[in-house]
């Protein structure tokens, strides 16, 4: 199975996340994971390998990316208000880095 990891700068979060691609070619699928997690944690934790068989059947190319719950949901010292500014960050790093980088990375297959 093709593996590629690439790191994704967002200027809304000041910060690079994490990119990881499985597969050659297929739809585009974007997994995001648990609370707190990174863009490995579908592949540590058996959920790639559970759809290896549309991976290499090259009916799915699978992205996962890193979350930042951190710095946003999952940080109960900041107002509710600020939380959710932190996560409209996370919101702009997806659209504006993540999907472009899918669109152009699967020549535009959506």
């Amino acid at each position: 199975m093709n593996l590629n990891h690439h790191e994704l700068y967002s200027p809304a979060i000041g910060a690079s996340g994490s990119l990881v691609a499985f597969g050659h070619y297929g739809r585009p699928v974007l997994a995001f994971p648990a609370e707190r997690g990174r863009a490995w944690d579908w592949h540590d934790n058996g959920m790639v390998g559970a759809i290896a068989g549309l991976i290499d059947d090259r009916r799915v190319k699978l992205y996962c990316v890193d979350s930042f719950d951190s710095t946003s949901w999952s940080n109960d010292t900041l107002p509710l208000e600020q939380r959710a500014q932190q996560h409209g960050r996370y919101e702009s790093w997806i659209l504006d880095q993540v999907l472009p980088f899918i669109h152009h990375d699967t020549g535009g297959a959506t």
